[in-house]
């Protein structure tokens, strides 16, 4: 917050911004008529994701300490530092990806491998419960797919989709709703793998990935936006209806 404070905007946001807008109700309702489609799919494909991610990386290590068998401390930590260092590369890969073939695809890329390695696991648990090296190289792959794929695209997506004025707004809302996702994730990872099993729990996500994928086919290719275009647009639109935008 200190840092905040001593930063200074950009200049887009000198020259477009809400400080002095007058903004009642209707105002907020002429954005949402022109933005409801950007803010409903950024908001769900953050759902969506939030909902699988923070349930898988939070049980991780009741996961792994559950299939060690003695239960050693030093063991399970061992192999929690390696799971959580094997999605590092997906990162890396995904940041590169965004801009070699897209945001949008680069999410569907992701998806699509926690779709099949969700599917995989759940399918094959029994056999790899008794084989903790295999375990965790394809848990750790499915997480560093899920970094890869949605985990580097959604946030960015979600703030080049909205004009200067109102990105952080549009972000917001999108984040929002992530982190509702993640709190209803891990409200419903746990009840299904008490009673279901924790093959359970990695259908679950092979399946939330599915719908992943067809909500980041209705996304925008955010890096072909133009940025400038999107403020002027939204600036006449603004005008069209009664609120001229004020400089501030």
């Amino acid at each position: 917050m200190v840092l905040r404070f001593f930063m200074t905007d950009s200049t887009l946001f000198h020259y477009s911004n809400f400080k002095r807008q007058k903004r009642p109700l209707k105002f907020y309702l002429l954005l949402l008529k022109r933005y409801r489609w950007r803010l409903f799919t950024t908001s769900l494909a953050f759902f969506l994701y939030d909902f699988i991610n923070f349930p898988n990386s939070i049980m991780s290590s009741t996961i792994i300490n559950s299939l060690v068998k003695d239960h050693n401390i030093r063991t399970t930590a061992i192999w929690q530092v390696i799971l959580g260092a094997l999605p590092v590369p997906g990162v890396i890969v995904g940041a590169w990806l965004t801009n070699a073939i897209g945001r949008r695809y680069t999410g569907i890329l992701g998806f699509a491998g926690y779709m099949v390695l969700g599917f995989v696991i759940g399918g094959t648990f029994p056999h790899l419960s008794k084989n903790m090296p295999a375990f965790v190289v394809l848990y750790g792959l499915l997480q560093a797919l899920g970094h890869m794929g949605p985990g580097a695209t959604i946030g960015l997506i979600s703030t080049e989709s909205f004009p200067t004025a109102m990105r952080g707004m549009g972000y917001s809302i999108a984040t929002a709703f992530g982190r509702t996702g993640a709190a209803v994730g891990t409200q419903c990872f746990t009840p299904l793998q008490e009673r279901a099993g924790k093959q359970s729990t990695f259908y679950l996500a092979g399946g939330i990935a599915i719908l992943g994928m067809i909500v980041y086919w209705f996304l925008p290719e955010s890096s072909e936006l133009n940025l400038e275009e999107e403020d002027r647009d939204l600036s006449v639109f603004l005008a069209e209806n009664g609120f001229p935008m004020e400089k501030a």
